[in-house]
């Protein structure tokens, strides 16, 4: 079965008519820290206000959302499998390919409101829910805070559902609003300083300054440390 990451984002879709410029820079991103994670080149779409990354057969998801926990712009994030809009074909594949459900004590069912179905997404939660129980998934429902989520997307002539749904960071696109110098230290104040900006869409230009000998040496490779792991959100910077 095809499996795709489907990726919302939140802030950007109010910019109106920026939004694609801002989305553009998203894309760009996505698709370059994939691709220098994993060598290799990953189809990525844009399709009603939802991001799309098309996966390979076999893949570690882990390093995946490790990846895209350092994008900016993303609002969360979900592993989805591919069905039919049909609601009993697609109730059929879900319970095949349910985690394995020793780990939860409950679950519901979550659709997303779609024009392609005739059922509103209420009716359509208690269908699915419903075909689910029948086809003994020996869990009962708990609709608010349940162990396990089966959560569903109609779009596109198909439905999307995922088990888990992972947060993003939020904000701007990378490097979406200009530069800007950030004044750097060994210390915490900067550094969150810093993430903050990157996460206003800034591209950021690090400068530091040391007082050696009246200093220790060690401020400065403290620094170069923390501006490696800022590097993880915004790539080629530069330290001066």
């Amino acid at each position: 079965m095809n499996r795709q990451i489907l990726i919302h984002y939140g802030e950007i879709g109010l910019k109106k008519s920026y939004k694609e410029f801002f989305v553009r820079k998203m894309i760009k991103d996505i698709k370059n820290k994939l691709k220098n994670k994993f060598s290799k080149n990953f189809d990525v779409k844009h399709i009603l206000s939802r991001i799309i990354v098309e996966l390979p057969q076999t893949f570690e998801e882990p390093e995946k959302t490790k990846v895209l926990n350092t994008i900016f712009g993303i609002k969360n994030f979900k592993y989805v499998y591919t069905g039919p809009i049909d609601i009993e074909d697609l109730s059929t594949q879900i319970h095949q390919n349910l985690p394995k459900l020793d780990a939860y004590k409950n679950f519901c069912v979550r659709v997303k409101r779609s024009m392609l179905m005739e059922n509103g997404s209420s009716e359509n939660e208690r269908i699915i829910g419903a075909n689910l129980l029948k086809k003994d998934i020996n869990l009962p429902v708990k609709l608010k805070n349940p162990d396990l989520t089966v959560d569903i997307e109609f779009f596109s002539n198909k439905g999307y559902f995922s088990f888990r749904t992972h947060k993003g960071l939020g904000g701007l696109s990378s490097n979406s609003s200009g530069k800007l110098v950030s004044l750097i230290s060994s210390g915490i104040d900067s550094p969150v300083a810093s993430f903050k900006m990157m996460q206003r869409g800034a591209k950021l230009i690090y400068v530091s300054f040391n007082s050696y000998p009246y200093s220790d040496l060690s401020e400065i490779e403290q620094v170069k440390k923390i501006v490696k792991i800022l590097n993880e959100y915004q790539t080629n910077t530069k330290l001066f």
